[in-house]
């Protein structure tokens, strides 16, 4: 019988399940334990984080349970497109314990029961609604491509960056334990009565929505469901219709919504369209964005038909014919207005963007800021930005607004597409997009070769970022051999071109003996550039063990 890791092993190699090599990943800490395996944190290649999920090397997987979880990891894979979704990477292998682990996004905020227990009393409704619709929202997608949850509950929804992401479609438990009683093994307070009353009863779409009702209440209240009840009363209780009570100030269409999600009956609950509606509609209502339906008349600009003089009514005629001109005007006067704020908007962002290329992250400069800052007018800015190709880097933002998922569904392949355009077009940024996708196997395969290819060609022309790029390669061997002279080169050069983060690994290199010699004089300078430059990596106490280190140094002469 072959193991977890022989199967994956072979897959791996015949199911393109998209391998990183483990040497990609740095500063690697567990961070928790689940039933299905310890979460790890890591750095991956330019300072994103991801959470490594090990599997646990099961003796008596069988090869149905291996294809149909390659069969999920695929599905996840394509839906990973959706910012309501926690992140499927890919699969690496610790070498050292001959270990298989998942590749996922990495949530800065950990998961729903946490971020409540946390939050809530600073949360208004319209946060508890939104939450509400990323929740919604992932599912929706899920739904739409045939993919049931099975296991929806508050610890398998993340938080990052205050935006929900569905997480552990059951991608794990059929790799590591053996279902039984319809796969009952989660938390009882968010499964649907039938799984408790039909034998061998199969989980749906409509079993998703029962959860969903679940975590409705639950972002209402704050605190579990059924948090009073002992364990051993709670499948009696719910099977015979208990429910938890609504919150008193909560929207009553909300109360409505959830109560219809968690009904008894799964043909009586809405599907996962009619709760994203009524869901924005609340939202709508609690935002004050809900328009008129009223219907406006138009009588009291006709003349009056039972007046005899035509003079008078020729009068209200030229009235009226006078004050739609001066309407049409004033209409032109707003859309020239409108045009001219989101063009002002967009070459800000357009900017931003740019200086990201030139400086890199800081803590005071993050390029997500600035799209976050524009969100609410993210439609109109790509819509914008689709009818004016004359605008600078015209392909490199249009794949950006793809691959961020702003005014646009969120579509890596779009996006590579847009970026390929911009580098075939010789646009610098165009170049360095392309060596990310391939390195990130972002809408694309992964592919360190060419990622170190396009990040060269961008490097020629000094971007910084591409230049901080390829020295992460030179120094880490990642699709070119491992030069730590060259990689040096270019994080000196990033370095004096003002790249915040290359400033701080030039700063090591001299510390350490990376590519050069030993410097600790310089080392401090590139250190303390760096602090005072806002750098997001703590490095108080490097610059604090280098100056004691001189101090030795001045005393020993």
């Amino acid at each position: 019988m072959q193991s977890l890791n022989d199967w994956i092993e072979k897959k791996t190699k015949d199911d393109n399940l998209f391998y990183f090599k483990y040497n990609k990943f740095t500063n690697v800490e567990i961070v928790g334990k689940e039933t299905f395996g310890t979460i790890n944190k890591a750095d991956w290649k330019n300072g994103i984080n991801v959470a490594l999920k090990v599997l646990r090397n099961n003796p008596s997987v069988n090869e149905n349970d291996v294809n149909k979880f390659i069969k999920e990891f695929k599905n996840l894979r394509r839906a990973s497109f959706n910012s309501n979704i926690n992140r499927v990477y890919g699969i690496t292998k610790e070498p050292t314990g001959n270990t298989y682990m998942m590749v996922l996004q990495y949530a800065n905020q950990g998961n729903l029961r946490e971020y409540l227990k946390k939050n809530f009393d600073s949360l208004k409704w319209s946060d508890k609604i939104k939450m509400a619709l990323d929740i919604t929202r992932g599912l929706k997608c899920l739904h739409s491509r045939k993919i049931v949850h099975r296991n929806l509950h508050a610890n398998n929804i993340l938080v990052n960056n205050n935006k929900l992401m569905i997480t552990d479609l059951g991608l794990f438990k059929q790799l590591t334990e053996v279902e039984s009683n319809s796969g009952i093994y989660e938390m009882l307070e968010y499964v649907e009565p039938q799984c408790h009353k039909v034998d061998n009863y199969v989980r749906d779409k409509k079993s998703d929505i029962y959860s969903l009702g679940v975590l409705l209440w639950e972002i209402t209240s704050g605190h579990p469901p059924y948090s009073k009840i002992p364990i051993h009363n709670l499948i009696y209780k719910i099977n015979n219709g208990f429910r938890e009570q609504p919150i008193t100030d909560a929207p009553s269409t909300y109360v409505d919504l959830y109560e219809k999600c968690w009904n008894d009956d799964p043909s009586l609950r809405p599907n996962i369209d009619e709760v994203f509606d009524t869901l924005q509609t609340i939202s709508h209502q609690i935002n004050g964005n809900i328009e008129s339906n009223s219907k406006i008349t138009e009588d009291s600009d006709k003349p009056d038909e039972t007046d005899s003089d035509s003079a008078n009514q020729i009068d209200t005629k030229n009235k009226k014919d006078s004050n739609n001109q001066n309407d049409s005007k004033l209409q032109i006067s707003k859309t020239d207005k409108n045009k001219g704020e989101l063009s002002k908007i967009l070459n800000e962002i357009i900017q931003a963007y740019l200086q990201r290329n030139k400086i890199g992250k800081t803590k005071s400069f993050n390029f997500d800021n600035i799209l976050e800052k524009y969100n609410s007018k993210s439609r109109k800015i790509f819509n914008h930005l689709i009818k004016n190709q004359n605008t600078e880097h015209y392909e490199v933002m249009v794949g950006n607004f793809h691959k961020q998922g702003f005014g646009t569904d969120k579509n890596e392949g779009v996006a590579f597409k847009w970026f390929m355009k911009a580098s075939k077009k010789n646009d610098t940024n165009g170049h360095y997009e392309v060596g990310y996708c391939y390195f990130y196997a972002c809408g694309t395969e992964d592919n360190d070769a060419k990622a170190c290819k396009f990040y060269q060609l961008s490097a020629n022309n000094d971007l910084n970022i591409a230049l901080d790029s390829l020295a992460f390669c030179y120094k880490h061997a990642i699709g070119v051999q491992k030069n730590r002279s060259k990689a040096f080169e270019f994080y000196k050069k990033s370095a004096e071109n003002g790249y915040v983060l290359s400033q701080y690994e030039l700063a090591r290199c001299y510390q350490n003996g990376i590519g050069t010699q030993i410097n600790l004089k310089e080392a401090l300078k590139w250190y303390e550039l760096y602090q005072e430059n806002s750098g997001a990596i703590y490095a108080s106490h490097r610059i604090k063990y280098i100056k004691k280190e001189l101090n030795l140094l001045k005393k020993s002469w």
